[in-house]
């Protein structure tokens, strides 16, 4: 056997070589360090210090450059791909977080006009819509198109940003508005992309979606259908997107009357949800909610009542407490249609107390609930303790939708019925000329 000596190991450089470096400075080792199964010849030096003269050899200041550059983009491209994952586990704070971190590494490295940079202010408008600030959705959309105007290929982006301003504006309720852009979006797609492209039924949807809201249901049925089609050849039956897609064929047939073709849809959609491991199980309570809301339409209060507490019962599972109280709503709904205003009264107020809890004192879900209590009162000639809810809820949606919104004039009904009842009847018609008003005004748009 070789006696061990004092040399030191020559495969690393030694303190006082010409990279200046000495083993404790080395980087680790690790699995990542290896391309293609071969370990990397040398060691990669990210320090910026060089010898003792003060200077890098150039090439390896250029593989230190090449090196952050490869994997400041591999980071970025995680980041985004990170704040995606989060938007649809509506995780939005924590998107938003990481898409920021990704959209300052894009910045530095590829500068403003970058199609990297404008896909990630286009996530982050989207992250800001679901997260109802509209300010910045809007302004994230209007970026995406400045930008878009001098990338190429420009329809891309272009109608992307359309897109996402198309449906700010429809929660807006300026369906007009809305309607005209997505209609440009649709022949923009269709002239770049095909007929059959993926984004085209995206953008198909979302007109639809328009269309219900302006009471064009046999439209909107339509293009829901056009829809369904490219879902069914590009994503397969299965597919969620392909699943959105029937459930708001549904929703169009349900506001057109149609409830049994609606019914269809809908049961079609939770078999396919309910027999594949791809959806999570909130997706399941969401058809069913839907499910309970058209068996109510129909007066079919039983089975409303059972689709509502399956819903219930996978909220508690997966302790998400907006479907908690979506679920216990419809519950409510049953019970006070059936003639128990006691026991939905309790119910609504558990709904109310979970929405404050959840959005705080001033979010429409909380006047909706309000508007929800106030109905089993009126059933118990409770009429003041009504009048005031109403009058919350109306100014709840003044302040969050406008005073000239269509939801605004629902409360404003509900407020006109109870001064009535209390026999206030100039009030009450002044109340109930604005909600004329409002509607009037909402036909003409």
């Amino acid at each position: 056997m070789r006696a061990r000596t004092n040399q030191p190991d020559r495969r690393l450089p030694r303190s006082g070589s010409r990279y200046g470096l000495r083993p404790s400075q080395l980087p680790l080792r690790n699995a990542s360090s290896y391309e293609g199964g071969q370990p990397l010849r040398k060691p990669i030096h990210l320090s910026t210090t060089g010898p003792s003269s003060g200077r890098s050899p150039p090439r390896l200041k250029a593989r230190s450059a090449r090196w952050l550059k490869i994997h400041s983009a591999r980071t970025a491209r995680a980041l985004r791909e990170l704040g995606k994952i989060l938007r649809r586990l509506q995780k939005f704070d924590e998107a938003s977080r990481e898409l920021r971190r990704c959209l300052t590494i894009r910045e530095n490295k590829l500068g403003w006009t970058h199609a990297d940079v404008a896909d990630v202010l286009l996530e982050m408008g989207w992250v800001a819509y679901h997260q109802e600030n509209d300010e910045e959705a809007l302004m994230r959309f209007g970026q995406v198109y400045e930008l878009a105007q001098h990338l190429e290929p420009r329809a891309r982006l272009t109608a992307a940003a359309m897109q996402g301003q198309a449906t700010l504006l429809r929660r807006q309720y300026k369906l007009s508005e809305a309607e005209a852009l997505l209609r440009n979006v649709l022949a923009l797609r269709q002239a770049s992309l095909s007929s059959a492209h993926p984004l085209v039924a995206t953008t198909l949807q979302s007109l639809a979606h328009v269309c219900v809201d302006q009471g064009k249901f046999e439209e909107a049925e339509r293009l829901f259908r056009s829809a369904l089609e490219i879902r069914e050849h590009t994503a397969g039956p299965a597919h969620p997107e392909t699943i959105a897609v029937l459930r708001g064929l549904a929703w169009a047939l349900r506001r057109s009357r149609k409830f049994e073709q609606a019914a269809a849809y809908l049961q079609q959609a939770l078999a396919i949800t309910e027999a594949s491991h791809f959806f999570d199980s909130l997706r399941i309570a969401e058809i069913l909610l839907e499910l309970g809301w058209l068996a109510f339409d129909l007066g079919r209060l039983d089975d409303a009542h059972v689709n509502f507490q399956r819903a219930l019962n996978i909220a508690e599972e997966r302790d998400a407490e907006k479907m908690k109280a979506a679920s216990l709503q419809g519950m409510a709904s049953v019970v006070s249609r059936q003639g128990r205003p006691q026991e939905a009264e309790a119910l609504f107020r558990n709904v109310l107390a979970l929405r404050q809890a959840l959005y705080g004192e001033n979010h429409p879900s909380v006047a909706t609930a309000m508007m929800g209590l106030a109905y089993p009162l009126i059933d118990q000639r409770r009429f003041s303790e009504a009048e005031e809810l109403f009058r919350s809820a109306v100014k709840i949606r003044e302040k969050t939708v406008g005073p000239t919104h269509p939801d605004t004039a629902v409360a404003l009904k509900g407020l006109g019925s109870v001064l009535r009842r209390l026999q206030r009847f100039d009030e009450a018609d002044e109340v109930l000329d604005r909600v004329s008003r409002i509607n009037k005004r909402t036909i003409e748009r």
